[in-house]
């Protein structure tokens, strides 16, 4: 019986860990225009993207943030997009 236990919460545990990997980029429409609302312009950022193959993070200054339309009721917030 313990065993089960064991390969069960393993099991559990790596079916969740998938699970924390979205990172919320399309959201509400009410809390991408309170994200909007907290950045301003001239606010120094911090841009960092392993994939992309950054090795430490870089600042970036604001200076334009937008919020468009994801479709399917969700919003994306946009920061430095020509």
């Amino acid at each position: 019986m313990p065993k089960k236990r064991v390969w069960f919460g393993l099991f559990f545990f790596m079916a969740m860990a998938s699970a924390f990997a979205d990172q919320a980029v399309n959201i509400e429409k009410t809390d991408a225009y309170k994200a909007a609302e907290m950045i301003n312009s001239g606010m120094a950022m911090r841009k960092y993207c392993p994939p992309c193959g950054d090795t430490a993070w870089t600042e970036v200054a604001v200076k334009q943030v937008e919020v468009k339309d994801a479709g399917d009721q969700l919003y994306a917030l946009f920061v430095n997009i020509p």
